[in-house]
């Protein structure tokens, strides 16, 4: 990764945590941070925990410094980075 002053951060959400998911990202860009938008792309219901997964993978080989997940429940996205 190359050096930034700011984390780079991943974000997943499910559909009910879309809108919040893409407030933070832009309140984040704007004050310098790199994103790494995972998904979900939508308010569609997806399979929420391919979300959490996508997440930690990223954390996991070091494209982003921190994770943040936004869900409907918290409990659904965060098991799956926790089984990774």
């Amino acid at each position: 990764m190359t050096h930034h002053p700011l984390p780079t951060i991943a974000f997943g959400s499910d559909h009910g945590g879309y809108n919040l998911k893409q407030s933070l990202i832009q309140a984040l860009r704007q004050r310098g941070h790199l994103i790494v938008d995972c998904g979900a792309d939508s308010l569609e219901s997806v399979d929420y925990p391919d979300y959490g997964h996508a997440v930690a993978r990223c954390l996991k080989e070091g494209r982003a410094d921190l994770g943040v997940l936004c869900c409907g429940t918290s409990t659904p996205c965060a098991t799956r980075p926790c089984a990774s």
